[in-house]
């Protein structure tokens, strides 16, 4: 498709001296009204009728347009024949006022019309330093209430003060040239001004109603758009809010009263009577539109665009300002909404919106075929200027307050100050802006109207090529040159705009993913299209889920076009974290899941959207864990916890998770909770720096089950604590010094899986008591109750499974022994692999006598008799026999293969070690195990954990089986395999395993011998 260019536009302009141009050029109208005005000019004495000929002849090279000029006259002096001679008689006396007055009526119909119908002896009488003077709002405010007081009604004052001032600012500007920003806050004065008073009137209305607010109470009109701005055009609605502050009257209220103040207020400005009108008013940019209220307090004002604002609102509080009344109020209220206004970022969303905006506006000329005509919303026009002065102020405003200025022109400056344009490409935009602006004056004055379109006939484009001062030898060359100019700004302007944001204002639509949110009609099918490239097998049950991720809570619907606006922003990312993980359905539906329960959904999407890591955070743990996810969805508090922890968390250090819980349990009202909480946020952290590798396999190992250590610690604390309140002559101290916690397995190796049981022995000694029966009696309570603790089910679910049934001849035993029923039984009735399991048993606090007692009784069990080779090769050979094809645990080359290898050489070289990797670093140390062996052991049995760890973190169960079917394969690839051209991520996963339990099994026949 071939690029617009405005030059190949078909202007309605003859060639140089051709018939068409003189034809065209021939002003019959002038002479139509020249013969008109005659008539009226015969019927006054020679002398005056002749000399107001001559003036008139005289003026007409001065005007833009002479016959409008003359046209206007004979109007007045057929409508009010009766002013014919004064009119004369005042214009041959000032003849240079009189210019003055003849140049204005070719400028603007309009004004004309006031101006010969109701202020001509007022405008002759201005001397040139009056009509030179700027026009400020005293100025105004000073004249409207003067004509009040010589018994102007308030309508009539308001409109015709606005007019004579507004003649002196088309003088300053026609004639006087004065730039463009000065007319523009000269025409914002007036507004300032009308409002200032209307105000004032409305105040006085209301209290002759009897409304009269509290001492307290505060109202201030802000301006918005070009008003707020200070650069409002002469036939410019003005955009208003109002915000209030403070106590109304008792019989309406605050709100009420503020809202009769602005209705009052409106139609002094809007409402047309034979004077005119002083502005159009358009309330649509206050919060919520038109079915917003019409006045808001601060606070309610506020509130609104911090909690629901959009995009496009952002970028109109730019111009906002206080007007009238309570200025402190706006004051306030504006400099509270900047870090709003201007953000530190703006999301793809939001760049979405923007883009938006400019398409539908762009549409809307070209389907009015007004592209080059248009000088506001066509190519190159001033909302294109100001659009991208805008989407700058608001991209750079968060980190450079310098931009933050209302008006476009003072903002080009700004942003060239501060680096953000060039100065070159500061001026062309800027001088482009002022030219397009000169234009939009000249038609808008003509009859008073909001038009931005330049008209399709060659003398009206003559006029206003004159109007802007262009001229030339030829009839038609204003027109021509009017042309030329607008081609070369628009060129300019829009060639700028194209290399500044490359692609920003092209014709795509916004990013399909972020279309999946944000359009409310799309279906299934065409959803589906845009979700096909991302690997999801349910794209409907997928788009289901985007769907609900786009609606928030029912307690926080109101937040839901906030939370929508950030989800669509981070919808690419998300969708491409999904389509890149192992399965693209779970971990979005997890995603969703995740995010169901949440306070608000938007504060983890505005998360997500100003920092990428949060969608790593909660994403790996949606792609990698049901259990995890069910934690998060299960407790929504854990989000902002977890995420602040993760500033802090390194390794866990069983200091500081003691220290935590403390904290946590000392304010807690139920301790419980506390552990299942303290578990939670632990578990998470865990989890999320296991599978993305940022902590090792053992060191992973290692803190699941120092978490469990501390949990164990503060419940026995807990449950003790319970016991002794029964009967309180007991001595705590002395209680606790004669019990002791045995960890048996996982825990008591110190390497736990995450769906690992606490295997534990209880065992205590009755010295605190005086009879045996008593101390078995508490003891077995106290187990008890420890026991359900940690093991009893709720909507938490459990904190740990608890297994017992290692204790001295399991479960037809008490579920506490004595030491010396410990020592008996591990000496005359154990099993041998009882004393396998032995070597991994740990003693969780060395530091009490009962403690000290039952490491002494499991060395001497362990190291006391000599080392059975073939009962051990027996023992498991008979596990093997008993697994399931393919066990990861007991079949052949599982993980027993490596822990009886290691319990069989730590029974024969006496290492007391309960830890894994640390008996393999000191078995290897004393020559125990080959140097070259040990790297193989401890790397065999690190991968055949770490599958295991992969199995168990998906949904929290104890499983040592790998999955089938398709199953394995997306297990696989969570494994971090890859399928690739010749092999899928199954068969790489299957085959390294398998090479594993080999070299697992081979090790344990070279050192079990």
């Amino acid at each position: 498709m071939e690029p617009v260019d405005p030059r190949k536009f078909d202007w309605p302009i003859p060639e140089p001296d051709s018939a068409e141009e003189l034809a065209l050029s021939a002003d019959e109208s002038l002479q139509k009204a020249a013969e008109g005005l005659s008539v009226d000019l015969n019927r006054l004495p020679a002398p005056l009728s002749q000399g107001f000929a001559e003036l008139l002849a005289e003026c007409f090279d001065d005007s833009p347009s002479p016959s409008e000029s003359v046209y206007a006259i004979e109007r007045m002096f057929a409508a009010a024949p009766a002013t014919v001679a004064d009119f004369v008689s005042g214009a041959l006396l000032s003849p240079r006022a009189f210019r003055r007055l003849f140049t204005l009526l070719g400028h603007s119909r309009v004004l004309g019309r006031f101006l010969l119908m109701h202020g001509w002896r007022e405008f002759l009488q201005l001397s040139e330093a009056q009509l030179a003077a700027a026009v400020t709002k005293a100025d105004v405010v000073a004249a409207t209430r003067t004509r009040m007081a010589s018994g102007d009604d308030i309508r009539s004052a308001l409109r015709v003060a606005h007019y004579m001032a507004a003649l002196r600012v088309l003088y300053r500007e026609a004639v006087l040239q004065r730039p463009i920003e000065e007319t523009g806050a000269e025409i914002s004065a007036l507004a300032d001004a009308a409002l200032e008073i209307a105000l004032e009137y409305a105040r006085q209305e209301l209290s002759v109603k009897g409304l009269t607010p509290a001492t307290d109470f505060r109202f201030c009109v802000i301006a918005m758009g070009k008003l707020g701005a200070s650069e409002l055009n002469y036939s410019s609605d003005i955009d208003l809010m109002f915000i209030y502050d403070g106590e109304g009257p008792e019989r309406v209220g605050a709100q009420g009263y503020a809202v009769r103040l602005a209705e009052a207020l409106i139609p002094l400005l809007d409402d047309a009577t034979e004077h005119g009108r002083v502005f159009r008013v358009d309330t649509r940019l206050r919060p919520e539109g038109k079915r917003g209220r019409l006045a808001r307090s601060l606070q309610g004002t506020l509130d609104y665009y911090f909690s629901f604002g959009t995009t496009l609102e952002r970028q109109a509080l730019i111009k906002a300002r206080a007007a009238a009344g309570d200025t402190a109020l706006g004051h306030e209220m504006v400099e509270k909404l900047q870090p709003w206004i201007f953000r530190k970022y703006l999301t793809v969303e939001e760049i979405n919106q923007i883009q938006a905006l400019k398409r539908s506006i762009e549409q809307r000329t070209g389907n009015r075929d007004e592209q080059f005509t248009d000088v506001k919303t066509g190519f190159g026009g001033i909302r294109d200027i100001e659009f991208v002065t805008q989407f700058l102020q608001l991209l750079n405003g968060g980190r450079i307050e310098g931009v933050r200025r209302a008006a476009t022109l003072a903002a080009l400056d700004a942003l060239a100050r501060q680096g953000v344009l060039n100065p070159h490409e500061a001026l062309e935009l800027a001088d482009a802006y002022r030219f397009l602006r000169s234009v939009e004056h000249r038609l808008q004055l003509w009859e008073g109207a909001q038009t931005h379109t330049l008209p399709a006939h060659g003398n009206a484009l003559v006029r206003i090529g004159r109007a802007l001062g262009l001229r030339g030898p030829r009839p038609m060359d204003p027109a021509r040159r009017l042309v030329h100019a607008l081609q070369k700004h628009t060129l300019r302007s829009r060639g700028l705009m194209v290399r500044l944001f490359a692609g920003l204002f092209d014709s795509h639509r916004s990013p399909a993913e972020s279309e999946l949110v944000l359009d409310h009609d799309m279906g299934d099918q065409q959803a589906a299209g845009i979700l096909a490239p991302y690997g999801f097998t349910d794209p409907a049950g997928a788009f289901r889920a985007i769907r609900e991720l786009a609606e928030e809570t029912q307690e926080n619907r109101l937040y839901g076009p906030r939370a929508r606006k950030y989800l669509a922003s981070m919808m690419p990312a998300l969708l491409d974290f999904c389509g890149k993980s192992p399965q693209p359905d779970f971990t979005l539906l997890n995603f969703e899941r995740i995010c169901a329960n949440l306070g608000a959904k938007t504060v983890l999407f505005e998360l997500v959207a100003e920092d990428p890591r949060a969608l790593a955070i909660f994403g790996s743990i949606a792609a990698q864990s049901q259990w995890l996810t069910d934690i998060l969805a299960r407790r929504p508090g854990l989000v902002d916890e977890f995420i602040d922890g993760l500033q802090t968390f390194a390794a866990l250090d069983k200091q500081r998770l003691r220290d935590d819980l403390h904290s946590r349990v000392a304010f807690a009202q139920d301790a419980v909770d506390a552990l299942f909480w303290q578990r939670d946020v632990e578990l998470l952290r865990i989890g999320l720096f296991d599978v993305n590798g940022r902590t090792p396999l053992p060191e992973t190992l290692r803190e699941l089950a120092a978490l469990a250590d501390v949990l164990l610690e503060f419940a026995l604390r807990n449950a003790l604590a319970s016991e002794l309140a029964r009967d309180s002559a007991m001595d705590e101290a002395s209680v606790r010094d004669h019990f002791v916690v045995i960890a048996m397995g996982k825990l008591g190796s110190g390497a736990m899986n995450y769906a690992s049981d606490l295997d534990l022995v209880f065992a205590y000694d009755p010295a605190a008591f005086g009879d045996a029966a008593a101390a078995q009696a508490f003891y077995v309570r106290l187990a008890r109750r420890l026991r359900d603790l940690l093991s009893q089910s709720g909507e938490r679910g459990k904190l740990y499974e608890v297994d017992l049934r290692l204790r001295p001849r399991g479960k037809s035993s008490p579920l506490a022994v004595t030491l010396d029923e410990l020592d008996k039984y591990l000496r005359q009735d154990a099993g041998y692999w009882e004393r396998i399991a032995a070597t991994r048993a740990r003693v969780l606090d060395t530091s009490t006598a009962a403690g000290k007692r039952a490491g002494t009784i499991l060395d001497d069990f362990v190291f006391g008799a000599p080392v059975d080779v073939q009962a051990t090769r027996d023992m498991r050979a008979r596990l093997e026999a008993e697994a399931p094809t393919g066990g990861l645990k007991r079949g052949r080359g599982g993980t027993l293969d490596i822990e009886f290898l290691l319990a069989h050489l730590q029974m024969l070289h006496g290492l007391r070690e309960p830890g894994l990797w640390e008996a393999i670093e000191q078995l290897a140390a004393r020559g125990a195990i080959d140097a070259a062996d040990e790297d193989a052991i401890a790397g065999t049995y690190a991968f055949q954990r770490q599958v295991v760890n992969r199995l168990q973190i998906l949904d929290g169960v104890s499983r040592h089986e790998l999955p089938q079917d398709g199953a394995l394969e997306v297990f696989a690839r969570r494994m971090g395999y890859q399928a690739g051209p010749t092999s899928g991520a199954a068969r790489q996963l299957t085959e390294e395993l398998a090479w594993h339990r080999d070299n697992a099994r081979r090790m344990f026949e070279k050192y079990v011998r």
